[in-house]
């Protein structure tokens, strides 16, 4: 790659810079050093915009019980495997960039984390990603993380993917391992989840149906898509007195920094505030101060200089940071990477991760900087974030529901679709044994460079990849020759999904969101049909979609589609009012807006509600920001953007032009009126506090209403009903 060479800011320092280079859809690689600090800087950074690609965060062998892994080992654990993206399980992950995550210590982060849509960890949580494409930046804890049975009664949930106590119930998920670890007393429950139990409102939970119902049993196998609630004492009690196998219950968390919106966030990850901006997209200012509170808006205490690694974002783009130190290298503390974050990648929200020799940047498997640990180890860490595109879903019909199998010799079942799940029992149980294929709507779905399915063989259940089965006899329940197809879809769009199937009888069909059972009600139409069709579509009905089709034999489901919900048009930062002073030589202002949506944003400002055009006077009346110049009285007004984008189109507030004329009656001319109300007013200090009705008499915009005011004034005095002349 041919090397273009520029300056940059980095405190005092010049900085020589390697251009950007495209590493993966919509994510580029730079590598930044700075001769005079000595400073190695590695970033990536990702379009914020870019539907193809996001962010998610990485765990260590799949487990958050006290295991560490190196970054390019979770890069390839992950790398092609089953993802939520989409607010549906199939698509796969396509890493192209990792880094280190939370502190840690014994291999256990020190704060919260958020995979995939699954809560794992329910403690503090810094920097998150939402299922609306939307980096959060800022310390936010977890609350009301509570499950509601079918029987209307709500319990509240002690913890997640920790040892259980005395009296608690504890919510076990995959990530915790292959089992829950726990002893023989109290009861647990298997819920197979319709979806990822995470960070969402009690007004929209995350349904599962109870699978199986222990009694004083120990360590129940979790598998991928199911939750076990585990509880002790009385709330054990509580638990089995109000669940039945084949039942609903839901559960809901709640996650709250004040000025966020956390629910169905798709991941999260702890680590150290450098420096948050509220709202998210306004600059920052120049120097921040320096201060040690963690939920404060500025950047924390220094810090040694050391290897360092941060997430950061702007309106455009997430960028990831590792800062080489300790090799041959300097290294920075924390307020030189906010200032780098800040001054040179245009940050105005940074998260600091994990530093010292835990810094690694990887991108597409290769190691980009040199780790601390004996000047080039990685150093096995127990978490990390990823920048991803999404790989498209794929899925096998080779076989049907209720087919018998064999198996081959070296057959592995694991807890998942994909080899980066945990395996549910030695390969001597389940080679060389027959079985069946059950329902499931991920059946035959691809990830890590196989088909998998899910089976029972030999007692066991878990799943498989195809070339380990062999058909041994057909299946008699109903095959669905056609599946729902993913759509994508503006806002208040109508859509519609289709399947075909065949069977024993007559076939009776029932369309279900996220497993719920939907029903006719003008929103929702054809939910007992072929097609479902839905109506004036809202953020709500973004998700997974299936239909269940029975015979006189049975029942089988579809394979799931998502609904995906585009971007919709959104002002995030309105116009403000401006004033002008043409008397006193202020005669310009200009007036912004900050918006995002689907595709190409567009603008149109507008006076009133006529249209701008550029012309010397305006400029900037299909952009973001309107300048207008040589302002006189005729500008004072209302203004306005309109904001367009594929999916809507928007409407800003108004913002008022307050224009200081010599018409201070506001009748259209400068007459004697408007002279004696300057008079009135003369000798006012600071009349926008003391006078506010004098205000509009300080002409020039000096503070002060005086024999200063009444010369500028003579100056456009022009007589009753007679129009002030231009620049007045």
């Amino acid at each position: 790659m041919a090397a273009l060479v520029v300056s940059l800011a980095l405190g005092t320092a010049t900085k020589v810079a390697l251009a950007w280079t495209n590493v993966g859809t919509g994510i580029d690689y730079q590598y930044f050093y700075a001769a005079e600090t000595n400073d190695h800087v590695f970033v990536t950074r990702m379009d914020r915009h870019n539907p193809e690609c996001y962010i998610e965060s990485s765990l260590a062998q799949n487990r958050d019980d006290g295991y560490t892994q190196t970054v390019s080992g979770q890069f390839n654990l992950y790398d092609d495997a089953l993802s939520f993206w989409g607010q549906d399980w199939g698509r796969r992950y396509d890493v192209v960039a990792a880094i280190n995550g939370d502190y840690w210590s014994g291999g256990i982060p020190l704060q919260g984390q958020v995979q995939g849509g699954w809560l794992i960890k329910p403690a503090g949580l810094y920097f998150g990603w939402t299922s609306s494409r939307e980096p959060i930046s800022a310390y936010a804890s977890v609350y009301n993380n509570r499950v509601l049975y079918s029987t209307g009664v709500s319990q509240a949930i002690d913890g997640v993917n920790r040892a259980r106590s005395t009296n608690e119930l504890v919510v076990y998920t995959n990530h915790y391992g292959a089992n829950t670890k726990t002893d023989n007393t109290g009861v647990e429950v298997l819920v197979e989840m319709m979806r990822p139990a995470g960070i969402l409102p009690s007004t929209d939970p995350a349904k599962g149906i109870v699978r199986q119902i222990l009694i004083n049993q120990s360590s129940t196998q979790v598998p991928f898509d199911h939750v076990v609630l585990s509880a002790t004492g009385s709330d054990a009690t509580t638990l089995q007195n109000n669940v039945a196998v084949g039942q609903p219950v839901y559960l809901s968390a709640s996650v709250g920094d004040g000025r966020h919106d956390w629910n169905r966030d798709f991941c999260a990850i702890g680590g150290m505030p450098l420096l948050i901006t509220y709202p998210y997209d306004q600059p920052p200012q120049d120097e921040p101060t320096v201060t040690a509170e963690p939920m404060s808006d500025v950047v924390p205490m220094g810090g040694e200089f050391a290897p360092r690694t941060a997430v950061a974002y702007n309106d455009d783009y997430v960028f990831f940071v590792v800062v080489d130190g300790r090799c041959g290298t300097d290294g920075m503390d924390f307020a030189q990477v906010a200032d780098f974050c800040r001054l040179t990648l245009g940050a105005t929200n940074i998260t600091g991760m994990d530093g010292g020799g835990s810094s690694c940047l990887v991108v597409n498997g290769t190691v980009m900087n040199v780790p601390s640990d004996g000047c080039g180890n990685e150093r096995a860490v127990p978490n990390g974030l990823m920048m991803c595109v999404r790989n498209p879903k794929s899925q096998s019909t080779s076989f049907n529901v209720g087919d018998s199998v064999s198996t081959g010799a070296n057959t592995t079942m694991r807890t998942g679709p994909g080899s980066n799940y945990l395996t549910v029992t030695s390969s001597s149980q389940t080679s060389n044994k027959t079985g069946t294929v059950l329902d499931h709507s991920l059946r035959g779905i691809n990830a890590k460079g196989a088909n998998w399915w899910r089976c029972t063989i030999n007692t066991y259940t878990g799943w498989v990849p195809h070339s380990n089965l062999t058909r041994t006899a057909n299946g008699n329940l109903p095959v669905f020759t056609q599946h729902p197809a993913e759509v994508t879809v503006c806002p208040t769009a109508n859509t519609s999904f289709t399947v075909a199937a065949t069977g024993t009888g007559t076939l009776l069909y029932q369309w279900q969101h996220f497993g719920v059972d939907l029903s006719n009600d003008g929103h929702y139409g054809g939910v007992t049909t072929t097609s479902l069709s839905i109506t004036n579509i809202n953020d709500l009905d973004a998700g997974s979609y299936r239909c269940l089709v029975t015979d006189n034999i049975g029942t089988v489901t579809s394979y799931s589609a998502a609904l995906v919900l585009k971007n919709h048009t959104v002002i995030k930062q309105q116009p403000q009012a401006r004033e002008a002073y043409p008397l006193g030589g202020l005669n310009t202002a200009s007036f912004s807006v900050v918006a995002t949506g689907e595709g190409t944003v567009t603008y149109q400002w507008q006076k009133g509600t006529t249209n701008l055009t550029n012309n010397g006077h305006y400029a900037g009346t299909t952009s973001p920001t309107l300048a207008i110049s040589g302002i006189d009285s005729r500008d004072a007004g209302q203004y306005r953007c309109r904001v367009s984008a594929l999916c809507e189109t928007f409407y800003s507030n108004y913002a008022t032009l307050t224009v200081y004329s010599t018409d201070l009656s506001g009748d259209g001319d400068s007459d004697m009126d408007d002279y004696a109300l300057l008079q009135n007013c003369l000798g006012t200090i600071n009349p926008k506090l003391n006078a506010p009705d004098c205000a509009k008499a300080d002409l020039n915009g000096d503070g002060q209403v005086n024999i200063n005011d009444v010369s500028v004034y003579k100056n456009c005095q022009t007589g009753a009903q007679i129009a002030l002349p231009p620049g007045c």
